[in-house]
């Protein structure tokens, strides 16, 4: 039989890996939304990094 620690580490284990199942659709969930969240900002950059260098054209035909 194993000590009283390794069954402590074995019940920990066995927890952590329930926790880790349920966690696993969560985080499948979370890590949906933090790619549409990047995706988004990174769209945004664009369409700025498009507006400033309209911006700067503009400028120079202006001129």
């Amino acid at each position: 039989a194993g000590t009283v620690v390794e069954i402590k580490c074995l019940a920990l284990v066995e927890v952590s890996a329930n926790v880790a199942e349920t966690a696993n659709v969560a985080v499948a969930n979370v890590v949906v939304v933090v790619q549409k969240i990047v995706l988004m900002e990174a769209i945004v950059e664009v369409i700025l990094a498009h507006a400033k260098s309209d911006e700067f054209f503009n400028k120079i035909i202006r001129k």
